[in-house]
Formats: C-alpha cells, sequence, structure tokens
C-alpha cells in the first residue's frame, strides 16, 4: 500500500444515487479505493474541481457510486474502527465529510461536497490535538443541520468541534473538550429519534476523586458514554445518569480481561414493533502477562452482542432481555456472548478476535454480526463452517470441507433466528479473503 503513489491522497466516494453510507475505516487516509488515474485540483469559486477517479466495474458491472481524490497529501495512517465519518444532508443536497490529517498535531479536517454542480469545497482543519494515530474524528449530524465532530482523544477528554452555521461546513467553528469525558478513547456518537446527542467511548479509568489527577488504572476500560439534551452545549456523563462506572463491564474480572473494545454501533429508529435501538457488539482485553503482570491488549478474547434503549437507558439481550442501566462482566458472559474464544478448544491464540467489527439489522429488525477470528497459532483450518437457524437443519450445524487450507484468518457472520433469541446458534457463516 505504502508503494501506491496515491497513498497519501484523501479519496472519498460518492453513491450516483445521491445516498451516502459512510462507515468505512479510514485506517489509511483512503475511504475507497478502485481509482486507477490521477485527480487534478483547481481553485474555482471556493470549490475544487476533482476530476472523478476511474472506477473498476464489479463483474462487469456499472459502479454505483464515483470516486473522488478530495485533498492532496492529506492521508494518514490511523487507527480508526468502521464509524461515520460523512452525512449526506437531503435538504441541502450536500455530503460532509471529516478526517485526520498526516502534518500537525492530529489535525480534523471537514469538507463538503455539492451534489448539483459534482465540486468540493477545499479541505478546512477545525480541530487539533496531539499526535496519536488514535485520535481520529467521527462525525453526526443534528436535528437542526448543525454537524457535530468528535475527535481528538486516547485516554483523553473528548473533544467536539461544530460550526456556528447549519447545513455547511463554512464559517466559524468551535472546538472544545467535554470534560464529563475525561479518559475518553474511540469515540461513537449517534442521534437519538427526541434530537439528543450521544457518544459512546472507551474509558480509561482515573484514580482518585480529584478530576485533576493524570494517574490511569489502565487495567479497568469500561464502555461509557456523554449525552448532550441542548444541541452539544452541555454534556452529562452515564455515570452522572445512572450511577455505574461502566455502562458495560460493570466491575471487574479476576482474570484482568476488564478493557471493553466496542468498535462500532448501529443506531435503529423505532419501527417493526420495536422501539429505537442502538446496537452493539465488543469484546474484551487485557489480561496477565508471562510474568504474572497486567499487560493492557495482552488479550483480545470473545465477542458479545447487547442494544440500548435511549428511552431508559437499559441495555437488552438480543432476546429482549432487560439487564438495567449497566452490564456487568458476569450479565455479559451469561447473557450477551456470541462467540466464547475463552473456550478450553478454542483458546490458542493471545489475540483470537481482531478489532474489526460490525453489527446492523435486517429489514425486519434482527441484529446481524460480521466479526473475525483467528485461527490457531502456526494452524491453517482446513475449511470453513456454517450454523443454522434451530429447527432448520438437523442438529442445527453443518460443517461445510475444502480442499484448499484457508488463510489463518477468516471472517464469521452471526444473526438471530426470527424470535431474536440464541445469537451464537442461530446462523454462523464462516468465509476467507
Amino acid at each position: 500500500m505504502r508503494d501506491n503513489p496515491s497513498y497519501s491522497k484523501f479519496k472519498y466516494r460518492v453513491s450516483r444515487r445521491r445516498l451516502l453510507r459512510t462507515s468505512l475505516a479510514a485506517s489509511t487516509g483512503l475511504l475507497a479505493t478502485g481509482g486507477q488515474t490521477a485527480a487534478a485540483e483547481a481553485e474555482s469559486g471556493g470549490f475544487i474541481d476533482a476530476d472523478p477517479i476511474d472506477a473498476r466495474p464489479l463483474d462487469g458491472e456499472e459502479p454505483d457510486w464515483t470516486l473522488y481524490r478530495t485533498a492532496e497529501d492529506t492521508g494518514t495512517d490511523t487507527d480508526m474502527r468502521a464509524l461515520k465519518v460523512g452525512v449526506y444532508d437531503e435538504q441541502v443536497g450536500k455530503t460532509f465529510i471529516t478526517y485526520m490529517g498526516a502534518e500537525g498535531p492530529a489535525p480534523t479536517y471537514v469538507q463538503e461536497f455539492n451534489h448539483a454542480n459534482d465540486k468540493w469545497t477545499p479541505k478546512k482543519q477545525v480541530g487539533d490535538s496531539f499526535d496519536d494515530s488514535h485520535n481520529y474524528p467521527t462525525m453526526v449530524q443534528g436535528d437542526n443541520g448543525r454537524l457535530h465532530v468528535f475527535h481528538g482523544c486516547h485516554n483523553s477528554p473528548l473533544r467536539h468541534a461544530t460550526p456556528s452555521a447549519s447545513h455547511t461546513v463554512r464559517g466559524e467553528w468551535t472546538d472544545e473538550a467535554i470534560e464529563e469525558a475525561e479518559g475518553a478513547s474511540y469515540p461513537m456518537p449517534f442521534v437519538a429519534d427526541n434530537g439528543d446527542l450521544y457518544v459512546f467511548y472507551r474509558e480509561t479509568y482515573v484514580l482518585g476523586e480529584d478530576p485533576g489527577d493524570e494517574e490511569y488504572d489502565t487495567a479497568y476500560r469500561p464502555l461509557r458514554y456523554v449525552r448532550s439534551t441542548d444541541g452539544g452545549e452541555t454534556w452529562t456523563n452515564s455515570v452522572e445518569l445512572t450511577g455505574h462506572a461502566g455502562a458495560v463491564n460493570d466491575g471487574r474480572r479476576d482474570n484482568w480481561l476488564n478493557e471493553i473494545y466496542a468498535e462500532q454501533l448501529h443506531h435503529e429508529s423505532a419501527g417493526n414493533g420495536n422501539p429505537e435501538r442502538v446496537h452493539f457488539t465488543w469484546m474484551i482485553s487485557g489480561g496477565l502477562d508471562e510474568d504474572g503482570e497486567h499487560s493492557h491488549g495482552h488479550y483480545l478474547q470473545n465477542v458479545y452482542y447487547a442494544y440500548f434503549t435511549p428511552h431508559n437507558l437499559h441495555w437488552h439481550t438480543a432476546d429482549g432481555k432487560d439487564l438495567g442501566q449497566s452490564i456487568t462482566p458476569e450479565e455479559m458472559d451469561e447473557h450477551c456472548i456470541v462467540e466464547n474464544t475463552l473456550e478450553s478448544d478454542k483458546f490458542t491464540r493471545r489475540h483470537s478476535v481482531p478489532f474489526d467489527k460490525w453489527v446492523n439489522v435486517t429489514a425486519d429488525g434482527r441484529p446481524i454480526l460480521l466479526y473475525c477470528l483467528r485461527a490457531p497459532s502456526g494452524m491453517e483450518p482446513g475449511g470453513t463452517s456454517a450454523r443454522s437457524p434451530p429447527g432448520r437443519a438437523p442438529g442445527g450445524r453443518k460443517a461445510i470441507s475444502s480442499t484448499t487450507p484457508t488463510p489463518s484468518t477468516a471472517w464469521s457472520a452471526s444473526a438471530t433466528n426470527r424470535s431474536g433469541t440464541t445469537p451464537a446458534a442461530a446462523i454462523r457463516s464462516i468465509s476467507t479473503w
């Protein structure tokens, strides 16, 4: 990838249907690939004439998207998860994007694309923080049309950048720390049906009662969130709202696997007989090293699922069981587990579950997870497997053999059955890349 001359160019794709889906990771500064030609940039009336990059059709079909390079020499390595970095504003016919730049202390940029004339505004810096590949931005748009960019945090206060005007990236922006999220990493924002702003994040727990205490207890990293009911003017964190230290992982495990990594969320408005829900998938990390000392990120294990209901701040299992306003480690393992890699016949690698996991829902509201599993170190699995919903296949599971050894990393998809129960035993198919 680094030998590619377009590696440092930021790219973006826009649907010809003018409906943008932006939940792709920008780990290399490239949000879309497939381009083969260079893009010319020229300033024109406050816009950039960014020529579309040729896109290779898939299996001879015409692609339904156009690939643009929106800024030169801007892309950078990040540790970004699969989170929303852009929104399409149907009211004004524009798409807004955000990304982290390469120059300076983790600068955050925004741009807008006008679908009426196929032009981009020049990149605009709206914030910075400190030099860290984890400080990437995410973006949502409030009910009043104002953009909200959350960025600049890795075990540090979450930053919030927003413009004075609505439906545009132009004009003055403010960039401030949200002190209520003082030890944040990996911001995951969404806008609730009632317009409230939420940002979930991984907290690195601060020792002591003094907010200025800089000593961090890296052994305990729960999932928390902040909420704003006034369009981002003020914020309240989940500890104040619920009284629980962690929204997920409210407590500590004896095995020191007390670090939560939730890489993505999916907001689902009320419908299909369901209330408004926010779907989450996560794994646990941490543990003790060979010397018996706690080691951050030493193990990456298990896959979990639960959904959150904003109207009462409660968590629920796939079959709807109410777990209250927090999830303890015991509840996690009893009710939320999808893939148990700590079982003796599976626990063969320190990092059994990589960071990339996705969650979505079917048209009728059933959650679907996509995650990756690593095979035992030094071994190659001989094939793939699938698990069918109960009652749809004898025994509920069948093996699909393969004549070609698969790579040591394979993707797995899980979904609940129509009654919403047993996500681990419902549908599981593995394919390699």
